[in-house]
């Protein structure tokens, strides 16, 4: 199970970079009998382990823990816990884990968790008369016109109230009303907001500006 303190399951819910997230592991044995029981449990792609946060005398090699008890006995619990942080880089992928429980001679996985992270928006620069081929690098000349277009893909797991905002580029001069979807322009700086962008859906907006003479 997945934690944001030792109380409240975050399993399924979205995750930031940077947060840590602590791993509950817990097995019951039912077996009738002691048992010498090992858990290991690989590191989730896209985090890093906090050094020497694991609980019970974990060993941390590999990016991956195993705990060792030689005896645990029938109707006994064995509850073991280690932490990670979720990397800076991480734009839209989901953080899984699963651990491996041996007992004796039986070998299973323990249910997977879930959590998804936010896709950081993408930025392009196009020109208006061709809105598939960037020219993001390009030299522009005085009095071009350039079409701006930022996308925004909620991978979040749940619907998502999404606001943008860009300020319009020195040494150019906003287009009058080429703001789509709605957008504000106040200031030198272009607002678009959208009640409601489900889970998977992607929000598109454009503007044009035309560069200083």
């Amino acid at each position: 199970q997945l934690f944001r303190d030792d109380r409240i399951s975050i399993d399924g819910n979205e995750v930031k970079a940077g947060q840590e997230l602590l791993y509950k592991v817990t097995y019951k044995n039912t077996t009738g009998k002691d048992q010498k029981v090992v858990i290991k449990d690989k590191i989730p792609e896209h985090t890093t382990y906090v050094e020497g946060s694991a609980s019970d005398d974990g060993v941390y090699k590999d990016g991956e823990i195993t705990w060792t008890k030689e005896k645990v006995a029938d109707g006994e619990t064995f509850e073991v816990t280690f932490k990670v942080k979720v990397n800076d880089n991480v734009n839209g992928e989901k953080i899984l884990n699963k651990a491996n429980v041996v007992e004796g001679n039986n070998n299973y996985d323990t249910n997977e968790t879930t959590n998804p992270t936010p896709t950081k928006p993408v930025k392009d620069v196009f020109s208006p008369s061709d809105d598939k081929v960037s020219i993001d690098g390009n030299e522009v000349k005085a009095g071009q016109e350039l079409l701006y277009k930022v996308t925004y893909k909620n991978t979040t797991g749940k619907d998502q109230k999404v606001e943008i905002k860009d300020r319009i580029p020195e040494y150019t001069t906003y287009v009058e009303g080429s703001a789509s979807d709605g957008g504000v322009y106040k200031d030198g700086e272009i607002t678009w907001t959208k009640e409601k962008v489900a889970d998977g859906e992607t929000f598109e907006v454009t503007f044009k500006v035309k560069v200083n003479n």
